[in-house]
């Protein structure tokens, strides 16, 4: 029932200890199948065989080495058990790992002090809440496995895989404050990731699966490869990716910044305030909708959109493209406001049924339209810039210009009955006033208003 303080070499086998256990700086323990009722404290070196049975109050592990070699486990087993992990290492350098388990939900597992605590050569159950103060990384032949309900990585922490694996359970969560670094490995999400604001997820390498979900509120680099959770980017939040591939729905209330080639398997739902950046690269849709959701603006920049099924605008949206291109298989329709910079293409057509097509002043923006026409069925466009291609016009107006300007269609135009040209005259020499150029074939009706500006 007393304590035992070890500072030379002992070993141990079935025992049953009630007193407090101390291995010092010089000692060297063996043991096998014992239970440790009282505190229990690490500086040297220790070496389980069978199962330790931990079910005191406190566990140090302070300096020195705990190793569990392949098939051997040390549990965390009390219902108040707190094991802190303050230096050296728990594992070993074996090619297979032992296991160290919080067994009991009342447990905890500590990271604390300075340094890095490296998870090689061991299985890490966590039965219960993870919270991260410290710095973790995950190495060859090392597992974490959080099962409890609320795991979280504190803002100065760091929790890094650079081998092996971390897995969160189903229907558990794991709140990242700090930073969340994947460089290799794999780390399989279940359950729900949450980004934080302030927090980081920097993946450079490893393997990112599992079927849960993942929210950003601070900033992620996913780097490339596949995504299998469903991803939600939450507004003011970026997502960084290059050539990666997304095979559940991506949904995108931020900024979401692409590079290389880039595969949404399950489409993109893009919300009130979001935007994507290209960068000259693309982004394939896999035959499903471009859905815009939500009053409010969203923008397209530098991108190829491939494989759309269909692309519409309503009512109180406003898209703003620029140097883009929808490859869809129908017309991107618009009641809302398309505010255009840069050469914009449109594969599928464009129709416009009410609200305002927009070229930005000084931007060279152009819109294209390469198999089918510009169909501008109500509402208006306005602004100076190019359509390459057709032009119908409806119960609709053409108002070309800032006070003047010019739109140039390179194309055929027919100008219906009930269409509308606004023409501003500021003066009779070129720049003064308003023009539309057609490099096609015209068709007159409608109505030509004559406006004076500028004192005229």
């Amino acid at each position: 029932a007393g304590n035992f303080i070890n500072q030379g070499t002992v070993s141990f086998e079935l025992g049953n200890f009630t007193g407090n256990f101390s291995n010092e700086t010089t000692g060297v323990a063996v043991i096998n199948n014992s239970i440790f009722n009282s505190d229990f404290t690490n500086k040297g070196d220790i070496t389980v065989l069978g199962t330790l049975t931990f079910n005191g109050a406190s566990a140090l592990q302070q300096a020195g080495n705990l190793t569990i070699t392949n098939g051997n486990v040390f549990n965390v087993a009390g219902n108040n058990s707190v094991f802190d992990w303050q230096g050296g290492s728990i594992g070993n350098n074996e090619g297979q790992a032992g296991t160290f388990a919080i067994a009991n939900t009342g447990a905890q597992l500590l990271i604390s002090g300075n340094g890095v605590r490296n998870i090689q050569g061991i299985n890490i159950i966590y039965n219960t809440n993870l919270t991260l103060d410290g710095t973790l990384e995950i190495q060859n032949n090392g597992s974490l496995t959080l099962n409890g309900a609320t795991n979280t990585v504190n803002a100065d922490a760091t929790l890094a895989i650079s081998a092996g694996a971390l897995t969160l359970s189903a229907d558990n969560a794991l709140n990242v404050d700090g930073h969340f670094n994947l460089s290799g490995g794999v780390f399989i999400n279940n359950g729900d990731l949450n980004i934080a604001s302030g927090g980081v997820l920097n993946r450079t390498g490893g393997t990112f699966g599992g079927t849960g979900q993942l929210a950003n509120t601070g900033s992620l680099d996913l780097g490339s490869g596949n995504i299998t959770n469903a991803i939600t980017n939450n507004a003011g939040a970026t997502i960084v990716a290059s050539n990666a591939t997304f095979q559940q729905l991506f949904t995108n209330n931020g900024n979401l910044d692409l590079t290389g080639n880039n595969s949404f398997q399950r489409g993109v739902q893009l919300n009130a305030g979001a935007s994507i950046a290209g960068n000259g690269g693309s982004a394939d849709f896999n035959d499903s909708d471009l859905n815009l959701n939500g009053s409010g603006n969203f923008s397209l920049s530098g991108l190829t959109l491939n494989n759309v099924i269909s692309a519409n605008l309503v009512t109180g949206q406003t898209l703003t493209m620029n140097a883009s291109k929808l490859n869809s298989a129908s017309p991107f329709t618009t009641t809302g406001t398309v505010v255009l910079q840069g050469n914009n293409i449109f594969s599928g057509g464009f129709t416009q049924n009410s609200g305002v097509t927009q070229f930005v002043n000084g931007s060279n923006g152009s819109l294209t339209t390469p198999n089918a026409s510009y169909i501008l069925n109500n509402g208006a466009i306005s602004g100076t810039g190019t359509i390459n291609g057709n032009v119908i016009v409806g119960n609709a107006k053409i108002t070309p210009g800032y006070s003047p300007g010019s739109i140039t269609v390179n194309g055929n135009l027919v100008l219906n009955s009930a269409s509308v040209l606004d023409i501003e005259l500021g003066g009779t020499s070129t720049g003064n006033f308003d023009s539309l150029n057609v490099l096609g074939d015209v068709t007159f009706g409608g109505t030509l208003n004559v406006l004076a500006f500028g004192g005229f």
